[in-house]
């Protein structure tokens, strides 16, 4: 197997990597820490979107009783005052 030589990015050092490695750009030391650190900021982005959309404002939601009561003061049966009010509404 043939190998070449190749000077680290990141910390300068001299390894010698596989010849089928491409374009490896780091040493092994340095490519671990370097994925770890992706792997973290990546993480964090993820727990702060997941966070932002648990405190997004929900509208408040009705009881089933307060909905079926809106319909029958709008002479709809339930499910299509449901309908209606999710936008989907065939009258």
């Amino acid at each position: 197997m043939t190998t070449k030589s190749i000077v680290c990015v990141n910390c300068g050092r001299t390894v010698e990597v596989s010849a089928r490695a491409g374009m490896t750009k780091y040493c092994p030391k340095c490519a671990k820490a370097i994925t770890r650190e992706r792997c973290r900021i990546a993480r964090q982005k993820y727990l702060e979107r997941k966070r932002l959309e648990a405190t997004k404002q929900r509208k408040p939601q009705k009881s089933v009783a307060q909905i079926a009561e809106e319909a029958r003061s709008a002479g709809m049966s339930y499910g299509q005052y449901v309908a209606k009010m999710e936008g989907g509404g065939a009258s």
